[in-house]
């Protein structure tokens, strides 16, 4: 049926047909123009479940406000009548539960007083109405609308009622009764509203807070006039969550914020956040359900959690000075001994011959031990701590052009070692005047 608007002249006969033409087209308007300027305006505003049905098998509806995907407003119980309850079979597991309104039709609309019970989108009844101007108590009795609202589990054929999802069912059993499942998220109008939401929302807010006091201090640790690449990162890094610790604020603040917006605002910080990720990229993120809230947020705060994470945990990288002793011996001293705990070892080597070459040369005439044992490797010609080649430079290290970059092999019996040692000692068989090194000690995870 158009929902054209009604043409009032002079002399017309009216009839109620003018009227619900007129209502009609007052209704469509509304919903046209909040559904161009909001999308996804529907889903509950308010949500009570009758609790002590639940051990009897049975679903009840206490209080609802909200609006229909088709623009229907709702208000249970002060203007509308909660559905009917309903007892669920035993056999009843993981099922969604449905709030069910009959769709708008051409036909009779109105279930009035007394008539049969049939399919109708309104339950006419009589309320006694003041008149406002009159000064006089002046009550009329007058026929009224309440939208009919029915509970009908997903599984069922809805065609021909307008619905929304209010719960689920885990499992329903005589000795535990109806079991609901607390992840579940209806559509709703304001995030503030649901307990998930609201708390992730709280959590991520927090963790911002403190990852700024650390990037400070971090940032403030730099007694230098000159930035290095991390502190660089740091900085850029820093700026990402001021511009979202406050924002963040202000949407736990607000009383109404729409899952949608949440949903941008957070989508729009992850994505920036992960640029200081390994990947550099954001991962496939899960769209905007409307109808499915908790699978849409789900992966998008546990992705902002790692994200947030992965700023704490960011490498930190220690040079260790190699020095020249006689013989063709190296020394790299290690003072800060909680480095050599759980630091990855990294050796850079340069020299003028091509890389696979040098790899080569580096197996053959190369021994890495400890200072104290060193010297009794090179006379057993014994191999000492083995040494991978690295097929790349990791990106948390400094490039130096024509190195060639090796891992030490830091397993239980080198790592106790090294503990108990004033540093490493390396020996290089033959001539060493063209080669050149760099060492480092690399806590965290080193993005190869």
């Amino acid at each position: 049926m158009a929902n054209n608007k009604v043409i009032w002249t002079e002399g017309l006969l009216l009839k109620p047909a003018h009227f619900q033409q007129q209502e009609r087209y007052f209704e469509d308007l509304i919903h046209q123009h909040s559904r161009q300027l909001q999308g996804f305006e529907w889903g509950f505003d308010v949500l009570e479940l009758d609790t002590e049905l639940l051990s009897l098998n049975k679903i009840g509806i206490k209080r609802a406000r909200g609006i229909l995907p088709d623009g229907a407003v709702f208000d249970i119980p002060e203007t509308d009548s909660p559905p009917p309850v309903v007892e669920l079979p035993d056999s009843t597991v993981h099922e969604t539960l449905l709030l069910c309104l009959p769709l708008r039709n051409d036909q009779y609309e109105y279930r009035l007083p007394k008539t049969d019970n049939a399919v109708q989108r309104y339950q006419g009844h009589l309320q006694q109405i003041d008149n406002t101007s009159s000064t006089d108590k002046d009550e009329q009795s007058v026929l009224v609308a309440s939208l009919r609202f029915a509970i009908k589990p997903a599984s069922d054929n809805t065609d021909g009622y307008c619905v929304l999802p209010f719960c689920r069912i885990l499992e329903c059993s005589k000795n535990r009764g109806i079991v609901l499942d607390e992840n579940f998220i209806p559509p709703i109008l304001n995030s503030h509203n649901n307990d998930i939401l609201h708390q992730q929302l709280t959590n991520l807010t927090g963790f911002l807070v403190k990852k700024t006091v650390e990037l400070v201090g971090r940032i403030h640790a730099n007694t230098e006039s000159r930035y290095n690449n991390f502190e660089i990162e740091d900085l850029l890094c820093l700026q990402t969550i001021n511009h979202y610790t406050p924002l963040l604020h202000h949407l736990a603040e607000v009383p109404v914020l729409h899952p949608e917006l949440y949903y941008r605002y957070l989508l729009m910080m992850v994505s920036e956040l992960s640029t200081y990720t390994q990947n550099r990229t954001l991962k496939q993120i899960t769209p905007y359900l409307h109808d499915n809230l908790y699978q849409t947020f789900e992966q998008l705060y546990n992705i902002a959690l790692e994200c947030i994470a992965n700023i704490s945990s960011r490498v930190q990288v220690v040079e260790i000075t190699i020095n020249k002793a006689n013989f063709g011996l190296y020394h790299a001293l290690i003072s800060n001994k909680e480095v050599l705990q759980e630091a990855r070892f990294i050796l850079a080597v340069k020299a003028e011959m091509p890389a696979a070459e040098l790899r080569k040369e580096i197996n053959e005439r190369f021994r890495i031990s400890t200072v104290e044992t060193i010297k009794e490797l090179v006379v057993a010609n014994l191999p000492g701590f083995r040494l991978h080649a690295m097929s790349r430079v990791p990106r948390d290290l400094p490039f130096h052009e024509g190195y060639v970059y090796f891992e030490l092999e830091m397993n239980e019996s080198n790592r106790m070692s090294i503990s108990h040692s004033t540093g490493f000692a390396m020996q290089v068989g033959g001539d060493t005047s063209n080669m050149r090194f760099q060492f480092w000690a690399v806590i965290g995870d080193l993005y190869d």
